[in-house]
């Protein structure tokens, strides 16, 4: 009734179950409860890794949406989440269970960028921001040095970035699973010695079309193409926020 509910229209509390509530409102109560669990997502990052991403986290902490996600598969169960059970079975509900168990108040790079099209359609109400660099060529470059990175400190000593053999050799075969997203996800094998001109043309299509299919996919006034050599303005714009008084990460 009006009465059970807050200004929201969610219900601020409910009757004990019994056999005799219809179907129709236990359907009712459960969509409710789902509503208010999408709420918790509001900015999902859909660009590729290395296309500003990491900045776009900092800055949408600086902003206040909780989290930092950035290279969230740092950890071994958002791998697994990922990689293994959404990449083998085709299961999505391992990920979007950590997304909302973890309260997140927003997703960026892998593997939430490629599974922008299902966080989008189980958050209506989250925003897209597609990150972008100038060109394909520019993020090849700075995507397969990464890459090679991760790789070399797979099978050798620690990386800049702190991560040692057996911090990887942790993660077992999962670390494998999404090394390879790439390979599976946008035709791109980065993990080849001396790649052959076609392989590295198959990686920029492969960003081209994923910047497309977000494109084709995701509502204008839901999306948010951006370069965060852009800064503050367009994303707090976006975004409805004021512009902080701290230069843009």
């Amino acid at each position: 009734t009006d009465k059970d509910r807050g200004a929201g229209g969610m219900f601020t509390s409910c009757p004990p179950l019994a056999p005799s509530i219809p179907a129709a409102m236990l359907r009712g109560l459960l969509a409710a409860l789902l509503v208010a669990a999408a709420a918790q997502l509001q900015v999902i990052g859909a660009g590729l890794p290395r296309t500003g991403t990491e900045s776009l986290a900092q800055a949408l902490t600086l902003l206040g949406y909780g989290w930092n996600t950035h290279d969230a598969c740092n950890w071994p169960e958002k791998c697994h989440f990922a990689a293994r059970i959404w990449m083998d079975q085709g299961n999505f509900t391992p990920l979007l269970e950590a997304v909302v168990d973890a309260k997140m108040g927003f997703v960026v790079d892998a593997p939430f960028c490629i599974a922008f099209r299902e966080l989008a359609e189980h958050f209506p109400e989250a925003k897209v921001v597609l990150t972008v660099r100038d060109d394909s060529s520019t993020w090849y470059r700075s995507f397969a040095q990464k890459q090679q990175l991760l790789y070399e400190t797979l099978v050798g000593d620690e990386s800049p970035g702190g991560f040692t053999t057996f911090d990887f050799l942790k993660m077992g075969d999962t670390i494998l699973y999404y090394m390879h997203l790439p390979q599976v996800k946008f035709d791109c094998d980065i993990y080849t010695d001396d790649p052959p001109p076609e392989m590295v043309v198959r990686c920029k299509q492969g960003y081209e079309s994923h910047n497309m299919k977000v494109r084709q996919a995701i509502p204008r006034e839901r999306l948010l193409v951006y370069n965060v050599k852009e800064g503050w303005e367009p994303l707090c714009k976006f975004l409805g926020l004021p512009v902080p008084s701290v230069p843009f990460p």
